[in-house]
């Protein structure tokens, strides 16, 4: 598609939701500029992705008024690092707690043994390389004989050898 093409259809897509939304905003009070700002900003961005072009909208006049342009403006840059790093060590404490809290799991599992359930509850040693085979799906039957489960799922996923691969239904039989 040429890019006269691409762009009439961007106008009409804008155009369309911008003409389905404007009685919702009306309804909700929301101010008639909020609507005009925000398709402003929806041909700003595709306009700054070079994707489309649009009339009375040019790429360098249009990005940089709404801080789309290649140098990022200095207020926007300001506030987001001032709250960043206190923000970061909270979170750079948890990660080396989680760490320290995955050494210290098994002497809390033990301290645990009152929880419904906690003997059946595995070890997080047994997690290995996290490139694990995995299927998440729901279930419709499920049976047990001794150490034989027969198991049929439906919709799911089946992350198998680092490929997904999508059922509608699936009969599997497993030994423990």
């Amino acid at each position: 598609m040429s890019n006269r093409v691409v762009s009439q259809t961007f106008r009409h897509i804008i155009d369309d939701v911008i003409a389905n939304v404007r009685q919702d905003f009306e309804d909700m009070g929301i101010e008639k500029e909020v609507l005009e700002e925000l398709q402003r900003s929806w041909e700003a961005k595709l306009v700054a992705t070079q994707v489309a072009e649009f009339e009375g909208a040019s790429m360098p006049s249009l990005a940089n008024a709404l801080g789309y342009g290649g140098i990022p403006s200095v207020p926007a840059p300001t506030p987001t690092p001032a709250p960043a790093p206190a923000s970061a060590k909270p979170k750079k404490e948890p990660a080396d707690d989680s760490q320290g809290t995955k050494r210290k799991r098994p002497a809390k599992e033990e301290s645990d043994e009152d929880e419904i359930g906690s003997d059946l509850d595995d070890s997080d040693e047994d997690e290995g390389d996290g490139n694990e085979d995995m299927i998440l799906c729901l279930y419709d039957k499920v049976q047990r004989v001794k150490n034989k489960w027969k198991c049929v799922l439906r919709d799911g996923v089946a992350s198998i050898g680092g490929r997904d691969y999508l059922f509608s239904k699936c009969n599997g039989e497993f030994e423990w």
